[in-house]
């Protein structure tokens, strides 16, 4: 269903976007040898070809990475794919650490960069798919960052890719049912400790995903203001409307599931496909939810979206016959970074808000994971 805009209600606003990787980063065309060696797989002579040729493919350039050789050295287990060894709980304790630090740095930047302290936040979002424990990292950043505490704190556990869009969405919800006092702070924080794992023959599959995974965090501050008022500096994009959709029978085309060896993922060669044609068949009922991008076509829109691979983009542009300037951002996001899951497309959205500043120019933000699940916002720059 595709609720309309509601015109009187105040207008959530992202007002600020701060983000952040490890230091550490590896070059796409040095990883498939760093890969195979660091996991004592260099037998594996023909897999390691068609990984070199995966990651040839992949249109990314370099990936910031926590899981560095000394890292990996001093875990073993996270380098043994065997149903024998369990490395589950050295991946927790590293996901554990470093998804609230990462996370916190990135939430530093947004209220640094946006002018705002912590006690102003009123509501806390906080998504992973790193990590399973109670507390979890929301307690640990709000400490971290000295917020309230009767912060409101929600945890996006286990939503995968599409979580950036989740949040921003559930904060739009939240700050316009607030009214124009809500501060709410989001913290997409992704860490690849229960991804990793070596090459094996039986399972090529996973070979895409050790290709594209990187490291980072993303954090934005979204408020209110009244619509009866202008926007002001320190106001970045109003989001005039969200929805979430699932691509009916389409559940087992993107899963991963928890494992004594972390989280093993499976992607489907009708992903591309089946997302693009989606999103195809969607943006006309979105654009139609607001009377001022109804008769708006693809080109005369700003493109945020989850870069989830380079086949996945190139399928969207083609059949929205897109301009390729529209996802230079988004190819450029993955070319820097690869796919870091949740936090992704803010990273997309940041680099958006800093590269132009067209004031009144709307626009579309797209993620999309497991389900297959797929989150729109209707976006417009202030």
């Amino acid at each position: 269903m595709i609720e309309k805009e509601d015109v009187n209600h105040c207008v959530a606003t992202i007002l600020a976007i701060g983000t952040a990787t490890p230091e550490e980063f590896v070059l796409q065309s040095e990883y498939p040898d760093f890969f195979f060696r660091i996991t004592e797989s260099e037998n594996l002579v023909e897999l390691k070809e068609k990984f070199k040729r995966i990651c040839d493919k992949s249109g990314i350039q370099k990936r910031h990475l926590h899981l560095t050789e000394s890292i990996l050295a001093g875990n073993p287990e996270l380098c043994k794919d065997s149903s024998e060894t369990s490395s589950l709980l050295a991946r927790q304790s590293i996901a554990n650490a470093e998804v609230a630090a990462l996370g916190a740095r990135a939430a530093k930047k947004a209220l640094q960069e946006g002018g705002h302290s912590a006690a102003e936040i009123t509501h806390l979002i906080v998504a992973t798919s790193n990590g399973i424990r109670m507390p979890g990292p929301d307690l640990a950043i709000a400490k971290i960052l000295g917020l309230r505490h009767d912060v409101r704190r929600l945890m996006l556990n286990q939503v995968g890719c599409y979580a950036g869009g989740t949040a921003l969405r559930i904060a739009k919800e939240m700050a316009e049912s607030g009214g124009i006092s809500t501060r709410v702070l989001i913290v997409c924080s992704e860490v690849g400790a229960f991804t990793f794992r070596p090459p094996n023959e039986k399972h090529p599959d996973r070979l895409v995903g050790s290709a594209i995974v990187g490291d980072g965090a993303a954090s934005l501050v979204v408020g209110c203001r009244d619509p009866k008022l202008n926007s002001s500096p320190g106001q970045l994009l109003e989001l005039h409307w969200a929805g979430q959709f699932f691509v009916p029978d389409s559940e087992d085309d993107l899963t991963a599931t928890l494992s004594e060896q972390g989280l093993i993922y499976f992607l489907s060669k009708h992903v591309p496909a089946l997302i693009s044609s989606s999103v195809c068949e969607l943006l006309p009922s979105a654009l139609a939810a607001s009377s001022k991008t109804r008769d708006l076509a693809p080109n005369d829109l700003f493109w945020a979206i989850h870069p989830g691979g380079r086949a996945i983009l190139d399928q969207i542009e083609t059949k929205l016959g897109l301009r390729s300037d529209k996802l230079r951002v988004t190819r450029e996001t993955l070319a820097s970074y690869g796919n870091m899951s949740s936090p992704t497309v803010l990273f997309v959205l940041e680099e958006i808000v800093r590269q132009s500043s067209r004031s009144g120019e709307w626009g579309v933000l797209l993620s999309f994971g497991p389900g297959l699940t797929i989150e729109i916002q209707l976006l417009r720059r202030c």
